[in-house]
């Protein structure tokens, strides 16, 4: 039986969020060692900013011209137009991690009066429960008199347990609003001291984030969140999710991502950093973008921990800590996976449902998983986030592998397996379908046997 309890939130507190400034330590020697290993791709890079940058931008901008000529108007909503302004950046690679930054217009900026929850002082934020003796859903109280936001993946910390947003939280000034929650730790050990209770700085990594979500498996969440842990090396305590990065097995190895990408690509003239796309060992897993360059910074260092945690736990489940994973040589070798997934969010067709007391959420289903915005003021962008289904994830077929970029692979992908194979004239194994079963072959044909001639 898991030790994580069933998702019944308990009565919640009034909560803090302390500010938590980015930590710069000096580069640990492996990550020196990678790094020196990737100077070689610099030039390239360098060449690839500006081609990286064009072909994606010409390309989401001719998407959504066409998009307008179907509906016959302007953008299909504030969300088509903010992506109609996203520009992708060179592809930043360590290990199993390929980060690319995204770029927006530089004149663009979000909602007025607006907060982001994460950061907020004593007297900002609490939560009571509801009345009628209900203990759920709890209501999240804004003490001040700006509007409030919280986001999908952050983080409550009460005395008892470890709790994750699982929706938009848009609350008004002086006002309150209802909020879903899903326990994320188990119970504190009744003689672990009472933390100031908080709004932590730390997001659960991308596919935690999902799994919390309305689209995971609830029943299943207790056995991930256990073997997440377990994988992660967390000991005694209340084993949360929040504390992941910290993990015996992989804390050193989350320091030398973090240590290696903190630092994105510097956003060209007329446009600014707002976003990220996170592919993980060939696979695409998180794309987010914020209204302007201001937001994003605030939370880029807690977004980027937990993508490391997610590589971490990846290759420690692989058995891959102790090995020398070379760089690839080709960090933009993804980019095309990264614009197809941004251009499948230009459609017409879109669900919309009011965010929780204030502003719209838009939602739009992509082959990997719905993306999901939130737009306040009615046509004000302020953030958008798609986590691929973990079901969905997978690199994409092609036919231009380059040799010898996978020979220096400690750990090729499927994908290059299989070119392999064929290129050295084997007969692979058919790749599995999207929904992950094989195949059925097809019965075998008696032979014809000719009669007899008499």
């Amino acid at each position: 039986m898991s030790a994580f309890p069933p998702q019944s939130p308990p009565p919640a507190l009034p909560l803090t969020s302390p500010a938590t400034p980015p930590q710069h330590a000096q580069k640990t020697p492996h990550a020196q060692k990678y790094e020196r290993g990737a100077r070689s791709t610099g030039l390239t890079r360098r060449v690839l900013v500006g081609t990286a940058v064009v072909v994606a931008g010409l390309a989401l901008s001719v998407a959504l011209e066409d998009a307008q000529a179907k509906n016959g108007r302007g953008p299909v909503n504030a969300l088509t137009k903010h992506f109609s302004s996203l520009q992708v950046g060179p592809g930043h690679e360590f290990r199993l991690l390929v980060v690319h930054p995204l770029f927006g217009a530089a004149n663009a900026v979000g909602p007025e009066n607006l907060r982001l929850a994460a950061g907020s002082n004593p007297d900002t934020l609490g939560f009571s429960a509801p009345s009628g003796g209900r203990t759920q859903p709890l209501r999240v109280d804004n003490l001040i008199e700006e509007r409030l936001l919280v986001l999908p993946g952050q983080i409550v910390r009460s005395d008892r347990f470890d709790l994750a947003f699982t929706d938009y939280v848009a609350v008004k000034q002086r006002s309150s609003a209802e909020a879903a929650l899903k326990i994320i730790s188990k119970r504190a050990p009744d003689d672990e001291p009472r933390p100031e209770r908080a709004v932590l700085a730390q997001w659960l990594p991308p596919t935690l984030r999902w799994a919390v979500g309305p689209d995971g498996n609830g029943r299943e969440l207790s056995s991930t969140m256990e073997s997440w842990a377990r994988d992660a090396g967390l000991e005694g305590g209340r084993r949360s999710m929040a504390d992941l990065a910290v993990g015996t097995v992989i804390r050193d190895r989350v320091g030398d991502y973090v240590e290696s990408l903190r630092d994105l690509s510097r956003a060209p003239p007329g446009l600014q950093l707002t976003g990220y796309a996170a592919i993980l060992d060939g696979a695409p897993v998180v794309i987010e973008t914020f209204a302007d360059g201001e937001s994003f910074r605030s939370v880029w260092p807690e977004l980027l921990r937990a993508l490391a945690v997610e590589a971490s736990v990846e290759e420690a489940r692989a058995n891959l800590l102790d090995q020398e994973l070379p760089p690839s040589g080709q960090p933009d070798r993804l980019l095309p996976a990264v614009r197809k997934m941004l251009l499948s969010f230009f459609t017409p067709r879109h669900d919309s449902r009011n965010a929780r007391h204030t502003g719209k959420v838009f939602s739009v289903s992509t082959p990997r998983g719905p993306l999901n915005g939130l737009v306040l003021d009615k046509s004000v962008f302020v953030h958008a986030v798609i986590v691929t289904d973990p079901r969905r994830r997978g690199t994409e077929e092609k036919d231009d592998f380059d040799p010898g970029v996978i020979s220096r692979k400690a750990r090729p992908t499927q994908a290059e397996k299989r070119w392999l194979d064929r290129r050295r004239g084997r007969n692979p194994p058919t790749p599995p379908p999207p929904g992950g079963r094989p195949p059925t072959p097809p019965r075998p044909v008696p032979p014809v046997i000719p009669p007899t001639p008499k």
